[in-house]
């Protein structure tokens, strides 16, 4: 009995440490968390905005995509790289194109 009680006085000071230890370690920790949680909300916050200003700009990207401007814009390539000239007031077709 007399043994046990003096591995737990020599134990009680490191045990005391370690106690320490974890409380410092959790606070760290709690703290650390803290401050994720507010940069992931600054976060979100700037992708609102960027979404919001952006906006505009999907909406013209969504017209560039569609299949009659991808082929209208096309045709305008081919037709500068051939060297066609039209003259004021004709269109594409049209009997004044040259």
């Amino acid at each position: 009995m007399l043994a046990i009680a003096i591995e737990l006085a020599l134990i009680a000071p490191r045990a005391m440490r370690l106690l320490k230890k974890g409380r410092l370690l959790t606070a760290m920790l709690e703290e650390n968390r803290r401050l994720t949680n507010h940069e992931l909300e600054i976060l979100r916050e700037s992708q609102a905005e960027t979404r919001a200003l952006l906006r505009p700009y999907r909406s013209v990207a969504r017209y560039l995509r569609n299949p009659l401007v991808v082929a209208l814009l096309a045709s305008y390539r081919r037709r500068s790289r051939a060297g066609a000239v039209v003259r004021p007031g004709a269109v594409e077709g049209d009997q004044l194109a040259g």
